[in-house]
């Protein structure tokens, strides 16, 4: 059997080497939505646009192939010293290839409606242009 150790993968050009067909995550976000809207980590994100209350565009830094890619969106928010798990969801506004919207908001509660989380995940799946 042969084995392959290798320490960095780089393009032709030495570069990073970019998924395009790879069944992988081409793009996720972890950012705190109150105040002023902060990304703690990313992946081809080249901007986070904040709407307004918990609404949220997302702009890509390459855009997927066309608008038949998939998200995955959750969000939590401490308060109390507990933590609250609330609805959202992603695509909002109609998806571009190049970005896409996302919502957060209380579905069930006294103060049902959108709001900003403490905590938002997304994540993308599908082939890049």
């Amino acid at each position: 059997m042969s084995q392959l150790n290798i320490d960095t993968i780089q393009n032709r050009s030495g570069g990073t080497v970019t998924l395009t067909k790879q069944s992988a995550a081409k793009m996720y976000i972890n950012f705190n939505g109150t105040g002023t809207v902060a990304i703690r980590d990313d992946l081809n994100i080249s901007s986070l646009v904040d709407l307004g209350p918990g609404d949220y565009q997302l702009n890509y830094t390459t855009s997927f192939l066309n608008i038949n890619y998939v998200m995955n969106y959750g969000q939590k928010n401490e308060t109390s010293g507990r933590i609250q798990v609330n609805g959202g969801g992603a695509n909002q506004a109609d998806p571009t290839t190049s970005r896409s919207e996302i919502m957060a908001y209380r579905e069930h509660s006294s103060l049902a409606g959108s709001f900003d989380p403490q905590f938002i995940y997304v994540t993308g799946y599908g082939d890049l242009a």
